[in-house]
């Protein structure tokens, strides 16, 4: 065998050989890409071929801090507010010739408003929708004492302003305002609300004078 003819097979083996390790030094080379993967929306840890992990820490939104926002508001319902308690005042007090609104109660379920309305010497109970809008029922008729109407030629602050005085106090439903009598020697409209978030009834004090608010508390 002539030596270019024995040179041939080796010559090949070792191309062959050359390439192998060749593929073997590009696979050994290729770089590891290890770190944390940050995310703004997600909290974990996942994990990728190979092994290897990743850590993402959330930071909290704006989109989160409203949704909790909203949540909170949520407990306050605006048609037991000092909105809602204003549109049922004004709708009892049209039903009553030369109305004045003297005490107000909400109905435990929410169904409804009871008005008590002084005209001349006379109380009138006016049940009001849920809304405020509609009367729903004239009721009875009470006969109201000097001294009631004494008190109240008195108070030049009306049980609207009273109670919308109330809610800037204290944030909740209400329970019930009237109650017009003497205080502390001050002639005083109470009234009660539901404090949101922790659900206690609040009494809240104004002077139904001069409409300053004497005191609040359970």
């Amino acid at each position: 065998m002539k030596l270019a003819d024995y040179r041939r097979p080796v010559l090949a083996v070792l191309a062959v050989s050359a390439l192998a390790l060749t593929g073997c030094g590009e696979e050994d080379t290729t770089a590891e890409v290890v770190g944390p993967v940050a995310t703004a929306t997600a909290t974990g840890t996942s994990t990728a071929e190979g092994g290897m992990s990743a850590t993402s820490t959330a930071t909290p939104t704006a989109t989160d801090a409203a949704a909790a926002t909203d949540s909170a508001s949520a407990d306050a319902d605006p048609v037991a507010g000092a909105a809602g308690a204003a549109t049922a005042i004004a709708t009892a007090e049209a039903a009553v010739e030369n109305g004045r609104a003297v005490q107000l109660d909400r109905e435990a379920e929410g169904e409804s408003w009871i008005v008590g309305v002084a005209s001349g010497q006379t109380r009138h109970e006016i049940t009001v929708s849920a809304d405020g809008e509609e009367v729903l029922e004239q009721g009875e008729e009470i006969a109201l004492t000097d001294d009631k109407i004494a008190e109240l030629d008195r108070a030049t602050v009306t049980l609207t302003e009273a109670v919308e005085t109330a809610f800037g106090e204290v944030e909740g439903t209400l329970a019930r305002a009237g109650d017009l009598g003497e205080i502390n020697g001050l002639l005083t409209w109470v009234v009660q609300i539901n404090e949101t978030g922790t659900g206690e009834v609040l009494d809240v004090g104004i002077n139904a004078e001069d409409g300053t608010v004497t005191g609040v508390g359970s």
